[in-house]
């Protein structure tokens, strides 16, 4: 912060650091310190399993689509083309079966740092699997903002370490 060395009893020094950008400057760079040094990186494991036909009912008011390869009788939808991607979903020749992962409704999330260094949990919109058995997370809006790089590099990483605990793709 400052290009020599200082004497913290000099009210000159005192009075810059009690002003607003020096002030910034030092949460941010502790914050930054603090996380590096709070947040450890472990090895991936699966902490529960998550059975999708013992999900609770919850109160939807937004649009519904009755599929007929959906785990419940009915699927949650945000918006259009949530419901119409279901639609193509519940067509589609290759699906075995999907759910539209209604967000804080059903614990399916992976952690990423956000640009501003901050943990937030991101939601898919989608996982299906496939006649095959193998599975997709998916994301269907067309979101274009600073985290979503952030996003798609955790989603990847999470989908590698799934793949490898459960020995499914």
């Amino acid at each position: 912060m400052f290009k020599e060395q200082i004497d913290l009893k000099d009210p000159r020094v005192l009075f810059v650091l009690s002003q607003p950008p020096a002030e910034e400057f030092l949460v941010n760079l502790f914050s930054k310190q603090l996380k590096n040094l709070s947040i450890k990186q472990i090895q991936p494991k699966i902490l529960d399993k998550l059975e999708l036909k013992n999900i609770k009912p919850f109160i939807w008011s937004r649009k519904v689509f009755l599929a007929d390869r959906f785990v419940l009788n009915y699927q949650s939808c945000e918006n259009n083309l949530e419901l119409n991607f279901c639609k193509f979903l519940d067509k589609a020749d290759d699906v075995k079966k999907f759910i539209k992962i209604p967000e804080r409704k059903i614990n399916i999330y992976t952690e990423y740092f956000s640009s501003s260094s901050a943990i937030r949990r991101y939601y898919p919109d989608f996982i299906l699997e496939t006649i095959k058995g193998d599975f997709f997370f998916i994301e269907t809006k067309g979101l274009v903002d600073i985290n979503i790089p952030r996003k798609d590099e955790r989603a990847k990483k999470w989908c590698e370490d799934l793949t490898i605990l459960t020995k499914k793709k």
